[in-house]
């Protein structure tokens, strides 16, 4: 017996480098460093295309062949070859030829996430942005994050078609046109649908918009003096003002039709966002709200997103997705539920989480290191 045992350890030890395995946690977005790289069925088998220096990538898997060689299994989304064929670029690639992970994501101090992609600002000032986000013709986005500098906020809107920086000396840049200096320095700006302004007064710039006040009725410049901080879905704006309160208005043309929150006991607030979610299959898209206040606890709206979330208790940031909503708790953790039914991404183990976000299929948390996380799968 004691043989065959020995025998059956050696036969284990000598299949172990032919086996490959899995990471236990995907790398996220990451950019190929080299030029021409060959992108493969699998791990060293055929060539099915190749992928210019500079692609933004979605890693879902990382492997290592039995040479010792890691291997990421990657989706760069669909292109149209010369000869005008369409091609999805999906496969299997080199990790050397890859920069992601640590490499790539370190010194983060927050980041903003949409349907198109993120952006990220780092410690020193300067901005790193993957996916679609920004999505411009003829206008290489991960060069224009690049060439700015002195970076204190960065955010998406538009669904995530546009992402902007906003500069220590008040130069508000964003991916659809050139940095624009404002007299007075932007203290925060943007919401998920367009960029609203607030200056360092406290002051909401609302530009040409035309709000349709619901809380309060009517609203004076003194109280919009007063904003802390925006949010916004497809049709509501909310303001966060300096004492914790919430202001609501609609900002297109027509509102939604259905029962409004008891705007008034929104109160004590510290953090809110707002989306467009389907709370049904066949369901109209419509605002959902949520807030977190100082003790912890959750405010939300419609009734679905209340009846998910609104237990929630020692929490300090919300983010609502398309398909679910994710929560940042105190002790830097994360809770999830989806909506309609939908399972969000894993993020059970994360820990030591200081900010996150999340697109229509993916989600990205900020760890105390500087260093990301991701769960999901961007779709390209």
């Amino acid at each position: 017996m004691r043989r065959i045992a020995s025998a059956l350890l050696i036969l284990i030890l000598l299949l172990l480098p032919v086996c490959s395995f899995a990471q236990s946690e995907p790398l996220g977005f990451g950019f190929v460093n080299a030029r021409d790289v060959a992108l493969r069925a699998n791990m060293g088998g055929t060539i099915t295309g190749r992928l210019p220096k500079g692609t933004c990538v979605w890693i879902r898997d990382t492997r290592t062949d039995r040479a010792g060689r890691k291997w990421y299994e990657i989706n760069a989304g669909t292109g149209v070859d010369a000869d005008g064929t369409e091609t999805e670029y999906t496969g299997w690639m080199r990790a050397e030829f890859i920069d992601a992970g640590d490499k790539l994501w370190h010194d983060v101090e927050s980041v903003a996430a949409a349907d198109g992609g993120m952006v990220a600002l780092r410690t020193d000032g300067t901005v790193e942005q993957a996916g679609g986000a920004g999505e411009t013709e003829g206008r290489d986005l991960r060069g224009w994050t690049q060439a700015i500098s002195n970076i204190r906020q960065v955010g998406l809107c538009a669904g995530g078609k546009i992402c902007y920086a906003v500069g220590l000396d008040g130069t508000c840049y964003n991916s659809a046109g050139n940095g624009e200096e404002h007299p007075e320095r932007i203290y925060a700006a943007g919401g998920k649908h367009r960029i609203w302004e607030i200056t360092t007064d406290y002051r909401l710039k609302t530009g040409e918009s035309d709000l349709d006040w619901i809380y309060p009725q009517s609203v004076s410049p003194e109280q919009l003096s007063h904003v802390a901080a925006v949010a916004d879905s497809a049709s509501k704006l909310l303001l966060l003002t300096d004492d914790g309160r919430v202001y609501a208005a609609n900002w297109q043309q027509e509102g939604e039709d259905g029962p409004e929150p008891d705007w008034e006991n929104w109160t004590d607030v510290i953090s809110l966002d707002a989306a467009s979610c389907r709370f049904a299959e066949d369901g109209e898209l419509r605002s959902a709200c949520a807030a977190v206040r100082k003790d912890g606890t959750v405010l939300a709206a419609p009734e679905e997103l209340s009846g998910l979330i609104g237990n929630w208790t020692n929490m300090a940031k919300i983010v609502i997705g398309e398909k679910w909503v994710l929560g940042l708790k105190r002790d830097g953790t994360v809770v999830s539920a989806g909506i309609d039914g939908k399972t969000p991404p894993d993020v059970s183990a994360w820990s030591d989480i200081m900010d996150l976000g999340t697109g229509k299929d993916y989600c990205v948390g900020v760890r105390s290191s500087g260093n990301l996380v991701f769960a999901g799968d961007y779709r390209f």
